[in-house]
């Protein structure tokens, strides 16, 4: 009996080891409702019904770990993607501020600094540091034009 079922689940399934599992599971199921047994029929139907109920949980099973996996992966890559653009912002962020600090004359960047960064207005700077209106203008296109330069590398 046991070579007649484990050729029928093999040949649904394709892989010896789940079909040994699903056998003995069919078998674990029979010895636990022998009592239920009537000995006038057949055995092998039951074991077939058995093992064919048997195969289609583990196809349903496994349809729903996979639909799962997917949907898991694409959070994890979602996640990752967003983590990725998080990263090159902050390197960014560095990279303008390493250009703000090292890069840019003394004058120019704190202008820069007051006026994109505080979001002062050009006249609110001009009056704080006791210089032009244009001269702010021209900071802060030399800034603008030493940062581009930089980041275009």
């Amino acid at each position: 009996m046991h070579p007649i079922l484990f050729r029928f689940v093999h040949f649904r399934i394709k892989d010896r080891d789940l079909t040994d599992d699903i056998v003995q599971e069919t078998f674990l199921r029979l010895w636990k409702m022998r009592a239920k047994l009537q000995t006038d029929k057949p055995i092998l139907s039951l074991l077939l019904t058995i093992s064919r109920r048997l195969i289609l949980d583990y196809y349903k099973h496994n349809k729903v770990r996979l639909d799962h996996r997917d949907d898991i992966t694409s959070e994890l890559y979602s996640q990752n993607d967003e983590t990725q653009k998080v990263d090159q912002h902050r390197e960014k962020i560095s990279k303008a501020i390493w250009i703000i600090n090292k890069k840019l004359p003394k004058k120019c960047a704190e202008v820069f600094t007051l006026s994109r960064l505080e979001g002062l207005s050009h006249r609110e700077i001009a009056v704080s540091l006791g210089i032009s209106t244009k001269t702010v203008e021209n900071h802060i296109t030399k800034a603008n034009r030493i940062i581009n330069k930089y980041f275009s590398l």
